[in-house]
Order: C-alpha cells, then sequence, then structure tokens
C-alpha cells in the first residue's frame, strides 16, 4: 500500500447571468474547469483472441470445456505500473441557457445546451425545460432532452419551500420507449437527484392565483 501515493487536483466553476428583459435571462457557466496530479498510476487489462468453435461432448471422458477459455482470459490479463507523475485536464462542461418567463413569472420556458469539452471529443445536447410556479412554496419542471439523448428522454422533478427547508426531487434521461418485456432502451443511463436544503434569509411571499381576469384585460 505505500506505492500508492495520493494524487492532487483543483477546479473551479464560473458562471453568469444576463437579463436584457425582466421577463428574459441569459445564462453562461463553465464547471468542472482543472486538472488532476497523478502521483502514479495503476492499471490492469487484456488483449485476447480467442475463437469458440463449439464443444463436442463425450460422455466417457471427463473434460473441462471452461479450462481453455479459462487459461486464455489469464494469459491475456497484464498489470501496469506507472511511477512517473503525469497531468491530465478534467472533463470541463460548459452550459448556454435561456428563460423566458411570463403571468407574472409563474410559468417559464427555457433552452440550455451542453457541451461536453473532453480531451478526446466534444459532445453536444439540448434541453429544452417548462417551468410551473403556481405558489411560492411549490414549483414543477419538466425537460426533453435530444440529439445526444435521441429524441427519447424526458425529465421530471419538483421543489417544495418549507422555511427554512427546501425539498427538491429531480430526474432526467428517463426512457421512453420499452420492449414488451418491460426492459427500457435508446437510453443509456438514468439520473435521479434528491435533496434538503437550508435557506436562510427568505422572504415570505403571498400567494398568488395561476391568473387572474385583470392580467387578460392588460
Amino acid at each position: 500500500m505505500q506505492s500508492y501515493k495520493p494524487s492532487i487536483g483543483a477546479a473551479i466553476d464560473l458562471g453568469g447571468e444576463y437579463k436584457p428583459l425582466p421577463e428574459l435571462s441569459i445564462s453562461l457557466s463553465l464547471k468542472d474547469v482543472g486538472f488532476m496530479y497523478w502521483q502514479n498510476s495503476h492499471k490492469a487489462g487484456g488483449d485476447i483472441d480467442y475463437t469458440f468453435t463449439g464443444i463436442e461432448y463425450k460422455p466417457e471422458e471427463q473434460v473441462n470445456y471452461a479450462d481453455s477459455l479459462l487459461k486464455a482470459l489469464q494469459a491475456s490479463y497484464v498489470y501496469d505500473v506507472n511511477a512517473s507523475p503525469y497531468v491530465s485536464a478534467m472533463n470541463a462542461k460548459m452550459y448556454v441557457g435561456i428563460e423566458y418567463s411570463f403571468l407574472k413569472n409563474m410559468m417559464s420556458v427555457g433552452l440550455l445546451s451542453r457541451t461536453d469539452l473532453n480531451a478526446c471529443r466534444f459532445s453536444e445536447e439540448l434541453t429544452l425545460a417548462y417551468n410551473l410556479r403556481p405558489c411560492s412554496w411549490f414549483g414543477l419542471s419538466a425537460s426533453y432532452s435530444f440529439i445526444s439523448g435521441g429524441f427519447s428522454t424526458l425529465g421530471l422533478g419538483f421543489n417544495l419551500r418549507l422555511p427554512p427547508f427546501s425539498i427538491y426531487v429531480a430526474g432526467d434521461y428517463m426512457p421512453l420507449y420499452y420492449s414488451k418485456e418491460g426492459i427500457p432502451y435508446r437510453s443509456e443511463r438514468l439520473n435521479l437527484q434528491a435533496g434538503i436544503v437550508l435557506t436562510f434569509g427568505c422572504k415570505k411571499c403571498n400567494t398568488k392565483p395561476l391568473y387572474t381576469p385583470t392580467d387578460f384585460a392588460q
């Protein structure tokens, strides 16, 4: 265990928001912009070329048919130790979003662009979102991701404000297509998040209905 030296790294997150109109918000952020300094690395892997030609079963012979495959796997296993330190960049992400609110900020629609700035390749994803805030203590969101999501993933979430706590549950990449056996496909992963946040300095807001007849007269 003495050969396993701790590694160090650092990263920063940057973000900003601009409101050209009271109802319009434009945001830009960079996340996980940094590096890792690796003291040493231990890598295990295998490279195997094995052809299965079938099994000729003979009851009079006691043969372990899996023995040849096991030996091939053991021979392909390679364990490598690199004692030289090196530096690698983290997988940074860039977010660009735009949101427009209406009905006195009780509803809003938005578009979010996410770009993964990987050292080997770039990937892009767009997400459409709809937010409903009928009162000060409850919020509901729905989203739909496409391009990398393949036009087949949905996101849902809600938020409860019970001062001094804020409770939220959210998920995305929820599959929309299932096989006859109930197995989802066209989606590689599913994200779920839940949490309780302790808030400070929040002011009580008057609860308003979703709309009033005077809104249409303005």
